[in-house]
């Protein structure tokens, strides 16, 4: 066995020894059900399913690629967990591999060695984690496959003047961008290895990359305009402050680098909750002193500097100098370092040649092999939903987010007094939330308690704000209330409240379904038809609502 096949089998080796366990993991409350196990598009894939996924956002994401690989998974094996965590594993194995063939161009005087311990450090790190054992997080991973395979064939392009290696190069990037459109930093990096490691000008940095930039720019507009983050977040940061906010998410990260502990999928550090307690007056110097340091040092030590550039430039898009949709929860999460990692590992393998041999023989081993079982341990609290969100709670007891998925998940458990709890700590820590409210009135509904959630929904529909009443969870909101007002025989009302959820959300599938039912029993056939129609288009596989459509139908004479 040559030197490269070696080196590929020893990271496929400990990325399965690392994450491996995650295939026997279940879809989680976040995203995964969302996602994939209750999305039509992806568990029951056709024809018509995977021309969706290429016309339409899924949850305010634009990423098809990623979605087509879900469907194809889902076509083979079915919607089946193990499945998609799997290949989350075997991307991560493909994309430490690129790792390495990246290295070692990239520190040309080494023998294999320096590149695989960048390589391995990409591979282990704990922070990896989160994005190879959640199984939504495969749109991290693809992306990355193909920004690195990109960025591969871009270095063999300018190396071998190989004009097919730059189409393929170009192939990669765009694929990466279909796979998630946070593959826009790419061209940037490879701008950053142009002029810091290969120390060429600024035309010569940007050589073959206008095309890229130029389609990394349209991307970076259809994500604006499909996940309009400023909406959706209660607090967005003035554009003076912002800089002070990205320098504190570089100062976090840099300290999950060092010492990856107490790792969760929801830190709560928020722009709102950093201003209030003042941290931001210190928390951006540690960054401001690494990015002054590599300024400082590019011409003494160019490789340290790009490393700490790609890191950088990687994280841009997520930094808060935009808003982004996560800062809904936190400004900083784990599976933003996924590619980002690509900095440190050059980091170690620039460095590898001035370490000590003791270091190399013994430290840095014992190093990684400290990171494989951080992160074999850090990937078991993935495990399903009661595992991660007790082990957020007990990191982060305010996370409105682990608060209100573990009331869902005791909430089907039946265990209704249970999941009011969590439900009211999550308002607690969130006053005003949508989701917990629009919960609390679901477990007052399936106890019984109708007039209460009729109480419930109208207060909390009648203090929505406007911008409120137009969400997805507001639609859901009002077919509740339907459904609450059916139990109490007020068809009328419950008529308005499926045709205002209608109104609010056309791809919730619901109020079709109980709108229709409503017609059919007071012999309006005609009317139900259409109706019934529509709710189909938007799950043409729901046999009730087909079932219920051919009685229509067949009862109306038409």
């Amino acid at each position: 066995m040559n030197r490269r096949a070696l080196c590929a089998a020893v990271l496929a080796v400990a990325c399965s020894a690392a994450f491996g366990r995650t295939a026997g993991h279940g879809f989680l409350f976040w995203d995964d059900r969302a996602f994939i196990a209750e999305n039509p598009l992806i568990a029951h894939p056709s024809a018509a399913s995977l021309l969706a996924l290429w016309t339409t956002p899924l949850e305010d994401l634009y990423a098809p690629l990623t979605y087509t690989l879900w469907g194809l998974l889902a076509a083979v094996v079915g919607p089946k967990p193990w499945a998609f965590h799997l290949t989350n594993v075997a991307l991560h194995a493909l994309n430490a591999g690129l790792v390495f063939a990246v290295l070692r161009r990239l520190v040309t005087e080494d023998d294999g060695r320096a590149a695989l311990a960048g390589a391995l450090l990409f591979a282990l790190h704990p922070v990896q984690s989160e994005a190879v054992a959640w199984a939504s997080e495969t749109k991290d991973l693809l992306s990355a496959l193909f920004s690195l395979l990109a960025i591969r064939q871009y270095l063999v392009f300018r190396e071998r003047e190989n004009r097919r290696a730059y189409l393929w190069a170009s192939g990669a990037f765009a694929c990466a961008l279909l796979a998630k459109p946070s593959a826009v930093v790419a061209p940037a990096l490879l701008v950053i290895l142009n002029r810091g490691i290969h120390r060429r000008g600024w035309a010569g940095s940007l050589r073959g990359l206008i095309p890229w930039f130029v389609a990394a720019a349209a991307f970076t507009l259809i994500a604006a305009r499909v996940q309009p983050a400023a909406g959706h977040l209660h607090f967005v940061a003035p554009i003076w402050l912002r800089p002070a906010i990205a320098l504190d998410a570089l100062t976090f990260y840099l300290g999950k680098l060092i010492l990856p502990l107490h790792l969760v999928p929801d830190y709560g550090r928020t722009s709102q909750s950093l201003v209030s307690s003042g941290a931001l007056a210190y928390t951006w110097m540690p960054a401001a002193a690494l990015l002054a340091a590599a300024w400082a040092f590019r011409g003494a030590r160019p490789r340290m500097a790009a490393a700490v550039a790609l890191f950088v430039a990687a994280l841009l898009p997520v930094l808060g100098l935009v808003p982004f949709d996560f800062q809904y929860y936190s400004n900083v999460a784990d599976h933003y370092l996924y590619l980002p990692m690509i900095g440190p590992a050059l980091g170690l393998a620039a460095a590898w040649g001035r370490l000590a041999p003791l270091a190399r023989r013994i430290v840095v081993p014992v190093a990684l092999a400290s990171l494989l079982a951080s992160s074999f341990v850090q990937a078991s609290h993935w495990k399903d939903d009661a595992t991660l969100y007790a082990h957020t709670l007990a990191l982060n007891p305010r996370s409105f987010m682990a608060h209100n998925n573990t009331g869902q998940m005791l909430e089907e458990e039946g265990r209704f007094e249970d999941a009011l709890s969590h439900y009211r700590a999550a308002l607690e820590a969130y006053p005003g939330w949508q989701d917990a409210l629009n919960n609390i009135g679901n477990v007052l509904y399936k106890e019984g308690r109708y007039d209460d959630a009729i109480r419930h929904y109208t207060d909390v529909i009648g203090r929505s704000s406007p911008a409120e009443g137009l969400t997805r969870t507001a639609a859901r909101m009002h077919n509740n209330l339907g459904a609450a007002y059916l139990k109490k025989s007020m068809y009328n009302d419950a008529a308005i409240e499926f045709r205002r959820a209608m109104a609010i959300d056309p791809d919730y599938l619901e109020p079709y379904y109980n709108l229709g039912l409503v017609l059919m029993a007071f012999g309006r056939y005609a009317d139900a038809i259409p109706v019934l129609r529509r709710g189909l288009v938007v799950n043409p596989d729901h046999a009730e609502l087909r079932r219920q459509l051919g009685l229509a139908v067949a009862r109306s004479g038409g």
